[in-house]
C-alpha cells in the first residue's frame, strides 16, 4: 500500500489489497504515517494520516485495524531504532482480504448458519397478516396442512376402498380393544360411559332403571412426581379407579355403528368444471352429535369460512329415538331435537352447495364429525395432528386454545351449557392462522 507525502492529511481510500509487511523505501522519514481504521457499518478500511516527527528510516513496520467502528481517534504510534508498530492486534486474514460482511438474523445463528465474517443481528420479525389475504391467496398456504392418505387412514378417517362403494375405517390405538361395527341381530353393547357390557331387550329396546349407570364425565388429571404422584378426576377430584362415579343416569348409552351403516356414506360432489368456485374454498365446521337406539347421530352442524363468516347452521332431527341429547357436551337439549327441521339428506343438499372434493375442511378431530355426517372427503386440515403433543398423543381443542391462542372455551363449571360448535369451528380457524404465523408450532410432517 503505498501513501503519498502530497497527499491531504485525513480521507478516505479504498484499497484492493492490504500490504501488512512493507520493505524501507515505503517508511516514511518525515511527514504523515499509515494509519488504517476498519469501519464495519461501512464495510470499508478508513485511511487516516497521522503526523510523526522525523525518524531514522527502519526496514520493517507492521499496521493494524482498531476493533472500535469509525470515525474514531488516530491510533498512537510508537517506534523504535529496530521496527515501527502500531498498538493493536494485526489484522485478521479475512479483514486483510476485505471480505465483504453478511448481516445474518439471530435465529439464523442459531440454526447453523455461518458464523464466520457476519454480524449478528436480532431483528424484529414481519409476518404476512394471512387474515387480511382473500381466500385465493390464502388458500395455497393451506395446502402443506393437509393431511395425507396414510395419515387419513391410520387416524380412522372413512375412506373408499379402491373398487368398493361400502366405506372403511381403519382401527386405532384407541379402538383396538374395543368392539366398533355391530351386526344387525347383535344385542350386546357396550356403554360408552361407564364402560359396562349390556343388552337390549329381546324386542330391541333398550333397558331403563333408576341410576343404573354411575360414570365419571371428565378426564383425569395426573398431580405430583415420584412417591406423591396422583391421578385424580378432574369432575370430583377423587382418586383414579378409587370410585365407581360421581354421576348418575337412567340408561347405557353406546358409541358403536352398525356395520350397515358403512353402505350409506356419501363422497364429496367431484367438481362440475375447472371453474367450480366451491374447488378453492376453505371452511371450518363443528359437530354435535347426541345419543340415539342406534348409537351416536348427527344433531347439529356449524360451518363457517376463514373469516369466521357463518356459512351454515343445521338442526337435524336423528331418525330413531333420543336416548340422551347429551347438553354437557353438545350444548343441545331435548326442546332443541324436537324443534329440528333437517334431515341427514337435506343437511348433505345445503352442504353440497358449498363444498365438493376438492374443498378444504378443516376441523378438530374431524374423522367423528365425517363419521357423523356419512360423508367421505380427503382435501382436510386436522388441527388435533397439526398441534399433536411431542408425545405423539392428541391435545383436546380447549386445550390447544387456552395454550396457543389465549383464549378460554368449553367451559368446566356446573353453569356451562356445553360445546357450541360456532366457537369451535371458529377456534379451529384461529389455529390455523396462528400455524401460519408461527410455522414452528406446527408439527413436522412428511
Amino acid at each position: 500500500m503505498y501513501y503519498s507525502p502530497g497527499s491531504p492529511p485525513y480521507g478516505n481510500y479504498n484499497h484492493p489489497m492490504v500490504t501488512v509487511a512493507a520493505p524501507q523505501p515505503l517508511t516514511p522519514e518525515y511527514g504523515y504515517a499509515s494509519s488504517y481504521h476498519y469501519a464495519p457499518q461501512y464495510q470499508e478500511l478508513a485511511f487516516m494520516p497521522y503526523y510523526v516527527n522525523p525518524v531514522q528510516s527502519v526496514p520493517y513496520y507492521s499496521t493494524s485495524y482498531p476493533n472500535n467502528s469509525y470515525p474514531s481517534p488516530p491510533i498512537q504510534t510508537s517506534y523504535s531504532p529496530q521496527y515501527m508498530y502500531q498498538q493493536n492486534s494485526p489484522p485478521t486474514p479475512q479483514q486483510s482480504l476485505r471480505v465483504p460482511l453478511r448481516t445474518v438474523s439471530h435465529d439464523k445463528i442459531l440454526s447453523g448458519a455461518p458464523k464466520e465474517n457476519c454480524l449478528v443481528a436480532k431483528g424484529r420479525k414481519v409476518h404476512v397478516d394471512h387474515r387480511t389475504m382473500t381466500m385465493e391467496q390464502l388458500h395455497p398456504y393451506l395446502i402443506p396442512f393437509k393431511m395425507t392418505n396414510a395419515e387419513l387412514d391410520s387416524n380412522a378417517y372413512p375412506l373408499f376402498r379402491e373398487g368398493s362403494r361400502t366405506a372403511s375405517i381403519a382401527e386405532t390405538t384407541y379402538t383396538l380393544n374395543k368392539k366398533m361395527f355391530l351386526d344387525d341381530f347383535d344385542m350386546k353393547r357396550t356403554c360408552s360411559r361407564c364402560q359396562k357390557e349390556f343388552k337390549l331387550r329381546p324386542d330391541g329396546t333398550m333397558v331403563r332403571e333408576k341410576d343404573i349407570c354411575r360414570y365419571h364425565h371428565r378426564g383425569t388429571n395426573r398431580n405430583g412426581k415420584r412417591d406423591t404422584f396422583q391421578k385424580r378426576y378432574t369432575c370430583c377430584n377423587e382418586e383414579y379407579n378409587s370410585t365407581p362415579g360421581c354421576k348418575f343416569s337412567d340408561v347405557h348409552v353406546f358409541d358403536q355403528l352398525f356395520k350397515k351403516e358403512l353402505g350409506t356414506f356419501y363422497a364429496t360432489p367431484r367438481p362440475t368444471s375447472a371453474n367450480d368456485l366451491r374447488s378453492n374454498k376453505a371452511y371450518a365446521l363443528d359437530c354435535e352429535m347426541v345419543y340415539t337406539v342406534a348409537g351416536p347421530a348427527l344433531a347439529r352442524l356449524t360451518m363457517v369460512d376463514m373469516y369466521k363468516n357463518m356459512v351454515l347452521d343445521l338442526f337435524i332431527k336423528p331418525p330413531t329415538e333420543v336416548l340422551d341429547p347429551n347438553t354437557e357436551f353438545s350444548g343441545l337439549t331435548m326442546e332443541d331435537i324436537n324443534n329440528a327441521k333437517d334431515t341427514m339428506a337435506s343437511c348433505h343438499q345445503k352442504l353440497f352447495k358449498f363444498v365438493n372434493s376438492e374443498t378444504i375442511l378443516i376441523g378438530h378431530s374431524l374423522e367423528s364429525d365425517l363419521k357423523a355426517m356419512r360423508i367421505v372427503h380427503t382435501n382436510v386440515i386436522d388441527t388435533a395432528i397439526l398441534f399433536r403433543s411431542s408425545g405423539d398423543f392428541k391435545v383436546a381443542l380447549k386445550n390447544l386454545s387456552a395454550k396457543l391462542l389465549h383464549k378460554a372455551i368449553q367451559g368446566d363449571n356446573e353453569d356451562a351449557v356445553g360445546h357450541d360448535s360456532l366457537e369451535d369451528a371458529g377456534t379451529c380457524v384461529d389455529l390455523i392462522f396462528y400455524g401460519l404465523k408461527n410455522p414452528e408450532s406446527v408439527v413436522i410432517r412428511k
